[in-house]
């Protein structure tokens, strides 16, 4: 069953992509988490221990843990999911909670909803909280965690004589380590991972059908983007779950290198495909709005180039004229608001299309290179590269 319904309050205050869902209601009840998603280090220790601890603790026991390359200690896959990957997607949570409802109230406090839109925009808002809130969708998150697994997942789990299982007469056994590997943390950590998936689809459906309504944007304005550069902040406001993304590339490259004989260099389309990937998270639903920016481009631009005329005319036969004024043109307000109005001209110019800004996309750069620098060390040893860095810096 789904939570009920609450009056809508379309000013922003209430939107949440996170709050709401069978697992929202479980952090609850098992006080992992509060009605505003507090206890946030209890979720960040709890979780991330549940899911490796027990790792470590059988692989001991069987004595997998270590004394050879297919031992626990060395996949720095499992490590990298279970404490750098699961912690962020955690994090996300809060983070994204705390800062996108602030991006939301901007279309009221900017006043980019019409009037005669409000119902619409509500109608819009609610229809993203129920989706929030479908028992159905995390659902089938629980089922295809577990069912990936069976239809691909397998084929990389399994490694021959690792602590995760070896094979017997064709058959494969799982060591206990690795059974709670592949039926308790993996599918833990792909439900956190699609469970942002699903909220990232809520998202990119909202902004999908407010961009429908007929907003009120006007190129004059100093964003550059209409009004809707406030759009722009979603790499800052996304900031964790991309790094959950980048991190977990790195920590499969990197084990595919400790335990192969591949190189990084082998891994460059998997490097620029992570890029691609989360620029596609950060600014694919921006896109949405293209076609209004540039009807705000064209429609002001024909406003206000009609108003520049009428001005400039006006101008010239004041002070250039055959009855040209005998006013002081030093001081005269005249040469500045013709000033002005060239300024405004220029704004709308320069209006985007796309609310991005250079700003915006050198922050996902760095975003998504932070986790991928470690792979470096692969190249070159690390005092050689700290020595370069230092150079581009003194």
């Amino acid at each position: 069953m789904s939570e009920p319904e609450r009056p809508v309050d379309a000013t922003g205050e209430d939107f949440s992509i996170v709050l709401g869902g069978p697992i929202y209601q479980a952090y609850r009840k098992f006080h992992l988490a509060g009605t505003g998603l507090e206890l946030l280090k209890r979720r960040l220790v709890g979780i991330p221990l549940f899911v490796w601890l027990p790792l470590v603790v059988l692989a001991l026991f069987e004595g997998h843990a270590f004394g050879n390359s297919k031992a626990l200690l060395y996949d720095i896959d499992v490590h990298g999911r279970c404490l750098v990957a699961i912690p962020l997607l955690i994090i996300a949570e809060w983070v994204v909670h705390r800062r996108l409802r602030g991006t939301v109230r901007q279309f009221m406090t900017r006043n980019l909803i019409a009037p005669q839109d409000m119902r619409a925009y509500e109608a819009i808002f609610a229809s993203a909280m129920r989706l929030r809130n479908s028992v159905v969708a995390e659902v089938v998150q629980v089922v295809l965690a577990y069912a990936v697994h069976w239809m691909w997942g397998a084929k990389v789990f399994f490694v021959d004589g690792s602590w995760r299982g070896a094979t017997e007469g064709g058959e494969w056994h799982y060591t206990a380590a690795g059974a709670w590997y592949a039926f308790v943390t993996l599918p833990i950590f792909r439900v956190l991972l699609f469970r942002w998936y699903w909220r990232l689809f809520i998202w990119y459906r909202f902004l999908w059908q407010v961009k429908g309504l007929d907003l009120q944007l006007d190129a004059l304005h100093p964003d550059r983007s209409a009004g809707l550069g406030f759009l722009a902040n979603m790499p800052a406001i996304f900031t964790p779950l991309l790094l959950a993304h980048s991190a977990m590339v790195a920590a499969v490259i990197q084990n595919k290198i400790w335990n192969s004989v591949a190189r990084l260099e082998d891994f460059m389309v998997e490097l620029g495909g992570v890029v691609a990937f989360l620029a596609i998270i950060s600014f694919a639903p921006l896109f949405f709005f293209s076609a209004k920016l540039n009807l705000a481009r064209r429609k002001s631009g024909a406003d206000y180039g009609a108003l520049a005329s009428r001005y400039v005319g006006e101008f010239r036969e004041k002070w250039l004229g055959e009855r040209a004024s005998t006013e002081r043109v030093i001081g005269s307000g005249d040469i500045q608001s013709l000033a002005d109005l060239s300024g405004a001209y220029e704004a709308i110019r320069e209006t985007r299309f796309v609310p991005i800004t250079r700003q915006s996309f050198v922050q996902l750069i760095g975003i998504a290179a932070l986790p991928l620098l470690p792979l470096a060390l692969n190249l070159m040893p690390w005092q050689e590269l700290l020595q370069r860095a230092l150079g581009f810096l003194f």
